[in-house]
């Protein structure tokens, strides 16, 4: 009988022992698996971080392409403003109809007036700013007798030189009118009409008369788009023969309108400029 209470205490004791160690494993599995949840969610966390770190940092890189793109873009047209690259403009044929300089395009004509009779005037410089054939008409008919406008030294009269100024031309152009003396032995050139701080000059290049048996008389008509000009240029008087051939734009536009004979042009020097810039006299016409 002791030996059968002893037989079952011994198995009880041995259920007992696998009970506590199936329960001990469990707890441990359970532990181990809490712990590696929570280890995946950390690593899925730190994953997240560092995508959304990742994402930050490329969207910066990004903005930052866009800017620098943007700052280059500015600078290179600025550098195009600067240089005047980007603004000629040429019509379908290849001739310039748009400059980028301060230099405007002009269409010139020009009337020898009657040294004998403007000398009687004593006008040496009388500057007139037409927009419209009206005020062409009015200005011819106020000053036809006064500078004799139909009957000049030589070349074209002021209605044959205006003929092709009607009111369509004034629809887009504008025209100035300089009455101007020199002095016949150093001669009279228009120089460049261009655009400065102060407003729109024209150069002219002459001297005054040394006598009065030196005085030529001669009017000029500068012709400007009115989008280039709109109120009269300011004349800027420069020494005679100070002209150089290179102090215009290339792309600048000058029609010159003469019909007059080369044998009876106005007496007054022949200058050469040579390819330093020099300039010479090489024949003197003499009264």
């Amino acid at each position: 009988m002791k030996k059968q209470l002893t037989a079952i205490i011994l198995i009880s004791s041995v259920i007992a022992m696998i009970l506590c160690g199936c329960t001990q494993k469990a707890n441990d599995s359970s532990a181990d698996e809490g712990a590696n949840t929570e280890s995946g969610s950390s690593q899925t966390s730190g994953n997240t971080d560092s995508s959304t770190k990742s994402d930050a940092s490329s969207g910066s890189s990004a903005s930052d392409s866009d800017k620098n793109a943007q700052n280059s873009t500015a600078e290179k047209a600025d550098e195009n403003i600067e240089d005047g690259k980007d603004a000629v403009v040429y019509d379908e044929n290849g001739a310039v109809i748009q400059t980028p300089t301060k230099y405007v395009s002009t269409t010139q004509m020009t009337v020898d007036l009657s040294d004998e009779v403007l000398s009687k005037t004593g006008d040496s410089l009388r500057l007139a700013f037409i927009t419209s054939r009206k005020e062409l008409d009015d200005f011819y008919n106020s000053n036809k007798d006064k500078y004799s406008l139909d009957k000049v030294d030589s070349g074209s009269d002021f209605k044959t030189a205006v003929k092709d100024l009607n009111d369509v031309f004034f629809e887009s152009n504008n025209a100035m009118i300089i009455v101007q003396s020199y002095d016949k032995d150093k001669g009279v050139e228009i120089g460049d009409t261009h655009i400065e701080d102060k407003g729109a000059l024209i150069d002219i290049y002459k001297e005054e008369p040394r006598a009065p048996d030196k005085a030529a008389y001669v009017m000029n008509i500068i012709c400007y788009s009115k989008d280039d000009i709109s109120i009269m240029p300011e004349v800027n008087t420069l020494p005679a023969g100070s002209m150089y051939s290179d102090e215009s734009d290339p792309d600048v536009i000058v029609y010159l309108d003469d019909s007059e004979d080369p044998a009876e042009e106005d007496e007054g020097p022949i200058y050469v400029i040579d390819e330093d810039d020099n300039v010479s006299v090489i024949t003197s016409q003499s009264s």
